[in-house]
């Protein structure tokens, strides 16, 4: 980690449709905080560097930019050897699992990023999915708008609600999926049948499940910036099985208790 000036690092490479006026005020506490204390406490800005005093920012756009609005010279940067392609595949796939939430808008801007690009167009469907954070289903959707307009066709529009509940149907499937797989029975004629819960018990587990998932990441949207990062990886590394998510006592929200707690 490097202590760098801002006004060395190259920031065109902003993945996120715009900047978010309510986090970047969250931020500028958090540097008022930082400089009473004398150390930066909010987690390092990725940059890339070519080793020629080129700095191409990657992932911390709104902490760089509400760090200038409070008078702040230098960032805490994470250097990373590359050139401006390397950044600018980074920062597409920056904020899928830390930081703001992004919008619709904001992924489908990273899906435009590399399907408009002759090399990362070739990628599979599912490479760039997963690259961005997105489902293959939206990938699909916005492939084909692209090709539409590309044919001279009118594209179907969509809403950016529109897009919000695509990817929520695809979060229902990723929970149903996570869900504990049906038991099974060797019959008397030596093949293995699958005993399946009551349909009516099971659509109320899934129901159940993304109801906490929704508060949860209603309690994640209200947590400390450095603490949402932690959160967010934490549970995506449990998701990909990498690791678990640890019992935790009932989460206190300011003016807000909730009786969600996350088990192993």
């Amino acid at each position: 980690m490097k202590l760098l000036p801002l006004t060395i690092l190259t920031r065109s490479l902003q993945s996120r449709v715009e900047m978010n006026n309510e986090y970047i005020s969250e931020l500028r506490e958090i540097w008022r905080e930082d400089r009473g204390i004398g150390k930066q406490t909010l987690p390092p800005v990725v940059v890339f560097t070519n080793g020629k005093g080129t700095f191409w920012l990657a992932d911390g756009y709104h902490r760089c930019y509400s760090a200038e609005l409070e008078g702040i010279k230098k960032v805490n940067c994470e250097e990373r050897f590359g050139n401006e392609r390397d950044a600018q595949l980074y920062a597409i796939g920056a904020n899928k699992a830390h930081g703001l939430r992004r919008t619709a808008g904001d992924k489908r801007k990273a899906i435009l990023l590399l399907l408009n690009d002759l090399e990362w167009s070739s990628w599979t469907q599912e490479k760039i999915a997963k690259h961005c954070g997105v489902s293959q289903q939206y990938v699909s959707k916005v492939r084909q708008q692209l090709d539409q307009v590309a044919t001279g066709c009118e594209p179907s529009a969509s809403s950016e609600s529109e897009d919000e509940a695509l990817e929520e149907k695809n979060l229902s499937a990723q929970v149903e999926n996570a869900l504990p797989a049906p038991r099974t029975v060797i019959g008397r004629d030596g093949k293995t049948y699958k005993i399946k819960p009551p349909k009516d018990k099971r659509s109320f587990m899934l129901r159940r499940v993304l109801a906490m998932v929704k508060e949860l990441f209603s309690l994640i949207d209200s947590l400390h910036p450095e603490d949402r990062v932690e959160v967010r990886a934490t549970i995506r590394a449990a998701l990909e099985g990498k690791g678990s998510v640890p019992v935790s006592e009932p989460t206190t929200v300011v003016g807000q208790e909730s009786s969600l707690a996350l088990d192993a």
